[in-house]
């Protein structure tokens, strides 16, 4: 693991799985989920294997579980949102209202030269950029497709 990615791990335990777990989320990286009265919701961090970024995948599904798919079955503690195949998203970073890029940046990929460690402000501000996402494009969708693992 690379030094970058650490301090990335870090900022995202100091400042993102907080947010999660003020919102009922519980797991830990890279997946976690929440059971609600009305669906359960998945969050899964997946790290580039060139390193230096990120993306966020969102899914949700009943709040017994998919109904079909390889997830049926399995308690929700146990599932994540590979499971869901197409019924899941990326959030997305915005750029003047609209939805832009995917991978959150942080550091340079195993192929780029190597960059010094930034100030943990840094790696805190690219997983502060994820907390307003939550709201914006998570919550939204969630409410939106309560039933995604059976489509």
């Amino acid at each position: 693991m690379t030094d970058h990615k650490q301090h990335m791990l870090t900022a995202l335990k100091a400042v993102f799985i907080p947010a999660l777990r003020q919102r009922g989320f519980k797991g830990s990286l890279p997946h976690f989920y929440r059971k609600t009265p009305a669906r359960a919701d998945f969050v899964s961090i997946q790290f580039y294997s060139a390193g230096g970024s990120f993306v966020v995948e969102i899914a949700c599904c009943p709040t017994d579980g998919p109904a079909t798919g390889p997830g049926k079955g399995l308690p929700l503690s146990r599932l994540n949102t590979t499971y869901f195949g197409t019924g899941r998203i990326r959030l997305t970073q915005e750029a003047d209202g609209q939805a832009g890029e995917q991978w959150f940046s942080f550091g340079p990929r195993s192929y780029e030269p190597d960059q010094p460690i930034q100030a943990a402000a840094h790696y805190e501000t690219v997983a502060a950029s994820l907390l307003p996402l939550l709201d914006t494009q998570a919550e939204s969708w969630w409410a939106a497709h309560p039933d995604s693992a059976t489509r």
